[in-house]
């Protein structure tokens, strides 16, 4: 976490938050809204489909608009996760992200987001403190091997600078815009259709 530059508070385009399993997601979610409604970020933009419903929910219970909040459904993995922000974000013209994940996902996904050219401002939500010891152990394993598998594979090597503006192929062919963004109208969709399967069953 040495190699990790500090939040120093400074303003981004938007706030990626990257998803993980509800036991190690900590608070993330309200720490991404918050720094929206503070006028820190103008947009959200969420990895997961089940994690997207989540913000639309708490935005709406806040009476903050729901418009600012987008997202990726083709989020499986870290390189997903950084490609389909790529291949959505780049093309609006947005490079500076404030990236939130926990403290032992936080290095690889920094190292991969800058890779592909984001300027990129980490932010480290903790794990939450019923996470013992022995998770925490596996994460920081898994990690370790994770690092080791990016840089072999060259994904911490940066990209050209027009990268963002016109996502190369490798980006846009597996994570395409129109099966992985995530949209409000979508997050209503969903939510919409829950509630008729659940009034029918």
């Amino acid at each position: 976490m040495q190699l990790v530059p500090q939040d120093t508070g400074q303003a981004a385009d938007t706030v990626v938050v990257l998803s993980r399993g509800r036991n190690i997601e900590g608070d993330r979610y309200n720490t991404a809204i918050s720094m929206f409604n503070s006028g820190r970020v103008r947009q959200l933009f969420v990895t997961g489909r089940h994690q997207s419903i989540q913000v639309f929910a708490k935005l709406e219970q806040q009476d903050l608009p729901t418009q600012a909040l987008s997202g990726t459904a083709c989020a499986r993995t870290t390189k997903s996760e950084a490609y389909s922000a790529a291949g959505i974000l780049g093309p609006q013209g947005i490079n500076q992200i404030i990236l939130i994940t926990d403290p032992p996902h936080m290095l690889r996904s920094w190292l991969t987001f800058k890779s592909l050219g984001f300027s990129v401002i980490p932010h480290i939500e903790p794990l939450p403190d019923a996470v013992g010891q022995s998770q925490r152990s596996f994460l920081a394993v898994r990690e370790y091997l994770g690092l080791l598998s990016y840089a072999a594979l060259g994904r911490f090597n940066p990209r050209s600078p027009n990268t963002l503006l016109q996502p190369t192929r490798d980006i846009t062919t597996p994570y395409p815009s129109e099966q992985c963004l995530i949209t409000v109208d979508r997050i209503q969709q969903w939510a919409s259709q829950t509630k008729r399967q659940q009034a029918e069953g």
